[in-house]
């Protein structure tokens, strides 16, 4: 049986509670960065408690597992980091991933073109359109993560993504696909 609490959720491990539990301390020292990092304990307890919801999904159950055993690579390999703050940008990195890649094979494709504009602007809007679309949602948090230095780099790569995504989806035949995913 799992040791974690069945009335937490799964996520309950990862994401901090919105009942006021105090953050851990960091026992590493805190790079600088260029991050607009925004602590989930500053908003509003309906946008924690849907983020939450999202990471006890259990169909992402995955992809909140991997910043683990990301920072338990990085310890093996005796990397120096904050690892509180990697493990919080690698969360909310596979989140978005699981959510979008849903999104994308739920027939809803035009969500990516969607979420393209919601990255347009770099700064995080967490607003009440986040509480009731996860999309929109996990988009905004990731915002929040990425470094301004790198912001429109990724953008563009995501964007490059997309266009991929949009043409394995109009191939016509198995090969045709091939031909897609080797270029």
């Amino acid at each position: 049986m799992s040791t974690r609490s069945r009335s937490k959720g799964l996520a309950g491990g990862i994401i901090p509670s919105p009942r006021g539990e105090k953050p851990r301390s960091i026992l590493f020292p805190i790079y600088a960065t260029q991050a607009l990092t925004t602590s989930f304990e500053n908003l509003a307890p309906d946008i924690q408690h849907a983020y939450r919801a999202i990471a006890d999904d259990p169909k992402y159950a995955h992809f909140i597992r991997i910043p683990d055993r990301v920072i338990r690579c990085v310890d093996y390999f005796g990397i120096d980091c904050n690892r509180a703050s990697a493990r919080d940008r690698l969360l909310s990195y596979y989140l978005f991933i699981g959510v979008i890649d849903n999104a994308l094979d739920s027939a809803q494709i035009e969500r990516g073109r969607q979420v393209l504009d919601y990255l347009k602007t770099p700064l995080p809007c967490f607003d009440q359109a986040c509480v009731n679309s996860e999309v929109r949602l996990v988009t905004e948090t990731l915002k929040s993560k990425i470094s301004e230095e790198f912001y429109f780099s990724i953008l563009e790569q995501l964007g490059r993504l997309y266009q991929r995504v949009l043409r394995e989806r109009a191939a016509r035949s198995i090969g045709e696909l091939i031909r897609y995913r080797k270029a």
